[in-house]
């Protein structure tokens, strides 16, 4: 089912993307801990970092929502990967402060 939720923020609705990232944020939190495995989480965190550096703010504000609900979860994998996409997006910086709560949150949890 990720996938195809996914597949969504490549739509040409403005509506439909900011929809997706509320529905992603909640799918986060729907299953039992322990349900999707690393590279789920992985491959739908990658998906959401391209989207972080969409040339809309608004847009980049709600992924930046749904990638912050994935800290609850996988703190320390969101902030590997975030600081990796620092240095592919236009402006790293929401990729960098999101990166840099990831690992507060992960030193938080011990994870």
């Amino acid at each position: 089912m990720y996938p195809e939720l996914l597949k969504r923020l490549d739509d040409s609705n403005d509506d439909v993307r900011r929809t997706i990232c509320a529905t992603i944020a909640t799918f986060f939190h729907a299953p039992a801990p322990g349900a999707f495995s690393t590279t789920c989480y992985g491959y739908m965190i990658d998906t959401l970092l391209i989207h972080l550096d969409d040339p809309e703010e608004d847009m980049q504000k709600c992924v930046l929502g749904t990638l912050d609900a994935a800290c609850d979860l996988v703190p320390a994998l969101v902030a590997k990967k975030a600081s990796k996409a620092v240095d592919s997006h236009r402006d790293g910086e929401m990729a960098e402060e999101l990166a840099e709560r990831a690992k507060k949150r992960a030193a938080e949890v011990g994870k």
